[in-house]
């Protein structure tokens, strides 16, 4: 493990639990949001290795009250106190979800929401995210990247999302599907990831796991205009509810991206929460129609304790402070030094 690896584990056995306790005297909660788990690798969105999720569940069922996010959602919405709870979502509806997240969840008894995207369950298709980065990267560095798509070679996979997500949802499926086969007649694209379909739906433990929307194409909600709002949040919710044949109370902004317009129809549509990502605790002054989570799904366990506690999104100023690195740093390596792991001066004292 890396000196800097070292110095979290670190951090987290000093202040981990203390920041808990902390957090929880504080009222507030947490919702955790994930999205692929999987053993295949996936250039386009890595997944978390199940040993990994396995990992966080551990922690989290350690260290949080797990909800279902119905009943964290209405605590809030009757002012009760959230403190120690904690509420897991995953989105996008990924197929690798049933083969190795559910099981993980079934045989811990965690419940979970998942959010789905209407396009994806009808058509077996991932959302237009993915398949922006999967062709920012297969045109990344690339000369014979046709004309018309040359935005391809200059954009990150970010940056497209952010250029695409404006536009209206027929016009960038068009877009892509011309990209795709463009740059499918010289370049091998890697394939896309299995979605979870309705049959898929009815396999999952309906006593631990709910189902929300993701909206009908994965629609960054900010920039849509009305019409497209309501054919995105009212059809989604009515279309997702018949095909699970239960209620779909909550909503997932794709890409966080919503406004007060979007929230205004959201609740017209009949949701009654609405979750965003904003790396931050759920406390009693958080808005109901934009709840934050913590995006985990990506980072190692030694790091999830801190990461939920707020500790992170202050790492900067704590670690800026060159003694706490520092010490941080000396204390990983003596202890690593003790197990044999702690570079050419340790193994030379031993000699």
């Amino acid at each position: 493990m890396s000196v800097a690896g070292r110095a979290i584990r670190a951090a987290d056995h000093l202040l981990g639990a203390r920041l808990l306790a902390a957090q929880k005297r504080r009222q507030a909660g947490v919702i955790v949001l994930y999205h692929r788990v999987s053993t295949g690798p996936d250039a386009a969105y890595p997944p978390l290795h199940p040993a990994q999720f396995q990992a966080h569940c551990e922690i989290l069922k350690r260290s949080f009250s797990i909800l279902p996010l119905g009943e964290m959602v209405e605590r809030h919405r009757r002012g009760l106190p959230l403190g120690g709870c904690c509420a897991i979502t995953f989105d996008d509806g990924y197929g690798d979800f049933l083969e190795h997240a559910h099981p993980i969840l079934q045989r811990m008894s965690l419940p979970a929401t998942h959010f789905l995207v209407l396009q994806s369950v009808l058509e077996g298709r991932p959302n237009w995210n993915w398949r922006a980065n999967r062709l920012a990267q297969a045109a990344h560095g690339r000369r014979d990247v046709p004309h018309s798509f040359e935005v391809l070679g200059r954009l990150s996979g970010l940056e497209m999302v952010g250029h695409l997500g404006r536009w209206e949802a027929a016009r960038r499926n068009d877009w892509l599907q011309e990209a795709e086969d463009a740059l499918s007649q010289n370049h091998r694209l890697a394939p896309e990831p299995r979605m979870l379909r309705a049959p898929d739906l009815a396999q999952c433990d309906a006593s631990l796991i709910s189902w929300g929307s993701h909206t009908v194409s994965h629609a960054m909600l900010g920039w849509c205009e009305p019409a497209a709002l309501r054919h995105e949040l009212a059809d989604s919710r009515l279309e997702l509810g018949r095909i699970t044949g239960r209620d779909v109370d909550f909503l997932s902004y794709p890409n966080s991206s919503f406004s007060q317009a979007a929230i205004a129809e959201a609740r017209s549509a009949g949701y009654s929460a609405a979750l965003a990502v904003g790396q931050s605790e759920v406390s009693w002054t958080s808005p109901l129609m934009a709840l934050p989570r913590f995006d985990i799904g990506w980072m190692d366990a030694s790091r999830l304790r801190l990461e939920v506690c707020g500790a992170e999104a202050a790492r900067s100023a704590l670690l800026g402070r060159r003694w706490v690195m520092k010490w941080l740093v000396a204390k990983s390596r003596r202890k690593g030094a003790s197990r044999g792991l702690g570079g050419h001066k340790a193994r030379r004292s031993h000699e």
